[in-house]
């Protein structure tokens, strides 16, 4: 079984070949999620390298938020891990340079309001800020 199949197809029996829907109504197409994440990391270098600062928020039993950067770019991943609503916020420096990922399959982001947040259960949001040249 693949990633996006969730025994939709009415017969999960192992090793039986089965069709993959991608799409379901109550998820967003995780085939263009995915699709935007690989073309995300082939276009940043802050992806492919080994610089992550594990950043403190709000609730940190349910939420993961990270740093991943390079000389240019700095992205801020925040995951909520639980199944519920949370509204909450990061600690980052020059917070307010920061601005939403737009990622095909993805509803769109507030433009405004980071470091705070709101995700429902499960979802997570990709922040950007380009690092100045000195």
């Amino acid at each position: 079984m693949e990633a996006g199949d969730a025994t939709e197809s009415g017969d999960p029996a192992l090793f039986e070949k089965l069709p993959v829907f991608w799409q379901s109504k109550e998820r967003p197409a995780l085939r263009q999620i995915y699709q935007g994440l690989i073309r995300l990391r082939k276009a940043y270098p802050a992806f492919g390298n080994d610089r992550v600062i594990w950043l403190h928020n709000s609730d940190e039993a349910n939420l993961v938020t990270l740093m991943r950067l390079d000389e240019k770019d700095e992205f801020v991943v925040v995951i909520n891990f639980s199944n519920r609503p949370i509204v909450g916020w990061v600690e980052v420096l020059n917070d307010r340079e920061f601005k939403p990922v737009k990622i095909a399959g993805m509803p769109d982001a507030p433009a405004e309001g980071f470091p705070l947040f709101r995700l429902n259960g499960f979802e997570w949001r990709i922040t950007t800020a380009r690092l100045s040249k000195a």
